[in-house]
């Protein structure tokens, strides 16, 4: 094994063994996914990019975007961002099949009273089936709501930007 591949293997041992979530965000997420793909056990590993990639996605890739794996089957991929509400931020999960699709999203923290409704289901379904191609807007292909209309966008947006930043990935052979 050579020097250069040798330091890879220990910085990514080293990125998996520090990454962690807060414990309550960590149990959504895991719930999230296991619901998602109907399975009780998986593995999670982190997708990293070097610093090139990183700058080129319109959303970070490292410590949020991760490969879900069960038995050494590729599941396929769940990204975990943070988005801006109107006074605060709100964490969400996108899960995706391995060939691209979403397959569910879902509102896993919200700080505030105001906009609360982005969470329904109903109102997070509007996204599944969507694919690296699409490229989501509030009035067009989403559905806004009255009164969570910050939120709602920023949800909106943060799909759109995941979706490209998969894209870049894919089209990349990164992923």
């Amino acid at each position: 094994m050579n020097i250069e591949r040798l330091t890879l293997v220990v910085i990514v041992a080293m990125l998996m063994l520090s990454f962690s979530w807060p414990t309550k965000l960590e149990q959504k997420v895991k719930t999230t996914i296991a619901k998602s793909f109907n399975l009780a056990s998986f593995d999670l590993y982190p997708v990293t990019a070097d610093e090139e990639t990183e700058r080129a996605t319109e959303k970070k890739i490292n410590e949020c975007l991760f490969i879900v794996k069960s038995e050494s089957k590729l599941l396929g991929y769940t990204y975990v961002g943070k988005a801006p509400s109107m006074k605060n931020v709100f964490d969400y999960a996108i899960v995706f099949s391995p060939d691209m699709k979403i397959i569910n999203t879902k509102v896993l923290i919200y700080r505030e009273n105001h906009g609360r409704q982005i969470g329904m289901k109903r109102w997070l379904k509007q996204f599944f089936g969507m694919t690296t191609s699409d490229k989501p807007k509030i009035g067009m292909q989403v559905d806004g709501i009255s009164g969570a209309t910050i939120s709602a966008t920023s949800m909106t947006d943060a799909v759109r930007e995941v979706l490209a930043s998969m894209k870049y990935l894919q089209n990349q052979d990164k992923l």
